[in-house]
């Protein structure tokens, strides 16, 4: 900083004193960079006069960070920084693995060492800069050596686990590990173990890692035994308790090398089953019973008129009975339902007894699509119960009635009607008709969908 000096007069030499922290000491406006608060003292002087004058330069400290300059973090890790928080900015750099570069206290998660520059100010305007190194070790690599693909039960593996010199050990101790500290350890588990280590490093960086001993067991034969099935079918056997399966003999079964083969013997039959694994084995004989299918025998085949009904039985020692198709029966869960089939159709029975085993027989109903329409030639509507309307009194083949119509002799329409059950009761428009000859008409449709039309006469008596 420098001062003006007011002159008074005219000056022949400036001295200032004491002639420190200065770049000139015999000028009038030197610049100043005092260290320390100070006083300095200037004489100036002209031919006649000596005059002096003084003045205080109050120096004041520059803010400091507090930060530390060196510390360290494990790659993965954060660190949170705390400086003087009594300053009113803050500036670090670089800011990229920083939470925020304007605060007293970020978060910084590098993953490499970096070095850290923040610029600071106080209240007073005082500015200054400081570093902090921040170092990131990094954790061990962890390898095993020694591991195989499975042990023996009651065999143990030395284990020897590979990283960088100078680390620690931690082995989850389960109580099948000779040295849960040591690098280099023999286990012994019973049974498929995974087992856990934590390495840390001599800056207390760590990696967790796992390693599975596969350990091969005597041998327990898993099997369901005896086998059953029907007759003339096949089952799916399913073995287990090892990993390697040999039947035989090499009969009515599709493999002999897996665990899961499928078996078809015609009647009760015996395998013998080797079941290894790499250690170990053992064997046993298996039995399959091989029941009988109940016997059915159900009627002939036979031929109906369509919409005639026929019955449908079954002869069978059995628990259940079920007839297909399910169609046009009246009870297909039973040993005799009746069939009104409109097409011809074979029709299965299936009985299941109490073994489970099924047995079928079948039989074919063969149905006539002979077309019938029968009408009476008279009838005499007197209400003594007997021939009292005309209508339709017998058909087969039929599907539906189009028309029904009757006319008496002068062509007017005396009745009508579009169903098999409509008729007519001898009256026209609620008057008795008069005994005379009528003249009918029918169209309907045959379930072959072909349409038909016959007419005729009928003669009213009274």
């Amino acid at each position: 900083m420098s001062f003006a000096v007011l002159d008074q007069g005219e000056v022949s030499s400036y001295t200032w004193t004491p002639a420190i922290w200065m770049n000139n000491s015999r000028i009038r406006s030197p610049r100043f960079f005092p260290l320390d608060t100070i006083l300095y003292e200037i004489e100036v002087a002209n031919y006649c006069y000596t005059k002096k004058d003084s003045v205080l330069m109050n120096v004041l400290p520059l803010p400091t960070s507090g930060l530390k300059t060196l510390d360290s973090i494990c790659l993965g890790e954060t660190y949170a920084y705390s400086m003087n928080p009594n300053l009113v900015s803050y500036l670090w750099r670089p800011a990229a693995t920083l939470s925020n570069a304007t605060i007293y206290n970020p978060i910084a998660s590098p993953e490499e060492t970096v070095k850290y520059f923040v610029t600071f100010k106080d209240a007073f305007g005082c500015e200054n800069i400081d570093s902090t190194l921040l170092i990131v070790n990094y954790p061990p690599s962890v390898a095993f050596g020694g591991n195989r693909a499975f042990i023996c039960q009651g065999d143990t593996i030395p284990i020897r686990v590979l990283t960088s010199t100078g680390a620690k050990f931690s082995w989850v101790d389960n109580g099948f590990i000779s040295d849960p500290n040591a690098q280099n350890v023999l286990l012994y588990p019973r049974d498929t173990t995974d087992f856990e280590i934590t390495v840390a490093t001599q800056s207390n960086c760590k990696t967790t890692k796992t390693i599975r001993i596969n350990v091969q067991k005597p041998i327990q034969i898993i099997l369901d035994t005896p086998i059953r099935f029907c007759k003339n079918e096949f089952k799916s056997v399913k073995a287990g308790g090892g990993l390697y399966y040999s039947w035989s003999p090499n009969k009515f079964i599709n493999d002999t090398s897996i665990d899961t083969p499928q078996i078809y013997p015609p009647n009760d039959f015996t395998y013998f089953l080797r079941v290894s694994n790499d250690c170990f084995m053992d064997s046993t004989f298996v039995s399959v019973l091989v029941d009988t299918l109940p016997l059915v025998k159900t009627i002939s085949d036979t031929t109906i008129y369509r919409r005639q009904e026929i019955l449908l039985a079954a002869e069978a020692l059995a628990e259940t009975y079920e007839w297909f198709p399910k169609t046009a029966l009246s009870n297909p869960f039973n040993y005799r339902t009746i069939a009104s089939p409109s097409d011809t159709t074979q029709y299965i029975i299936e009985v299941t007894d109490g073994n489970g085993c099924k047995g079928r027989d079948s039989v074919w109903v063969n149905v006539f699509g002979k077309t019938v329409l029968l009408v009476p030639s008279g009838f005499s509507p007197n209400k003594d119960g007997t021939n009292d309307r005309f209508g339709i009194v017998k058909h087969l083949n039929i599907q539906k009635i189009n028309s029904f119509e009757v006319y008496n002799r002068w062509g007017e329409l005396v009745f009508s009607g579009n169903d098999l059950a409509d008729y007519w009761d001898g009256k026209i428009s609620g008057e008795l008709a008069q005994p005379d000859t009528y003249i009918w008409s029918i169209k309907a449709t045959t379930y072959d969908n072909e349409v038909i039309q016959k007419s005729g006469n009928v003669t009213l008596f009274r």
